[in-house]
């Protein structure tokens, strides 16, 4: 009787109990690990995924906080805009217009002559805007300071249009090497509600 006969006539009772075990081992990895193996694959995949959609959530949420912050302190500073810069009514946006045009002419040693102011909606807005001409008599460097004056005010003045001419042929002597300013400019205030 060879060894391997013999060990496997003495040993009977432990080895095929244990040989079935191995051919049960066996059958179990095959049937049932390797196809998990596949279900495994297919759920790391499937949190990558997730993975990835989670972090473009993460951004776009980013994104927007980043607008509504940007929004909410647009709102903010207009809000702090109209209270504290904007004239609160007509009356205040004409005093303004006709106080400040004045000053700022005599302090540039300019005349000043006919001036008219006309209210007007402005679309889609609680704003209205008070507009109208101004004439203006005086030098060219004068007329230059003028407009940055204007432009550099801490009165919200805007202008959207400019004319320079020679003055007055009728007033000749008087304005000899004088200039003719026409100006449009107007300032915005907040309608009533």
């Amino acid at each position: 009787m060879s060894l391997w006969k013999r060990v496997f006539a003495e040993r009977r009772a432990i080895l095929v109990p244990l040989l079935a075990l191995l051919i049960i081992d066996g059958v179990l990895v095959g049937a049932v690990v390797f196809p998990l193996r596949g279900v495994v694959a297919q759920n790391e995949e499937a949190a990558r995924t997730a993975g990835l959609a989670l972090a473009d959530a993460n951004q776009q949420m980013r994104q927007w906080q980043t607008a509504r912050t940007s929004r909410d302190r647009a709102e903010k500073e207009l809000a702090t805009f109209y209270a504290s810069v904007l004239p609160k009514s007509q009356a205040e946006a004409s005093r303004i217009l006709l106080v400040e045009v004045a000053r700022l002419a005599r302090e540039n040693n300019l005349r000043l002559g006919a001036r008219a102011w006309e209210p007007e909606a402005v679309k889609d807005s609680d704003l209205q805007r008070l507009t109208g001409k101004v004439e203006l008599t005086g030098d060219y460097a004068a007329i230059l300071r003028f407009i940055y004056d204007v432009e550099t005010s801490e009165a919200f003045l805007v202008i959207n249009s400019i004319s320079l001419a020679q003055a007055n042929r009728q007033q000749a002597a008087q304005t000899a090497g004088q200039l003719q300013l026409s100006i449009e400019m107007g300032t915005y205030y907040r309608g009533p509600k």
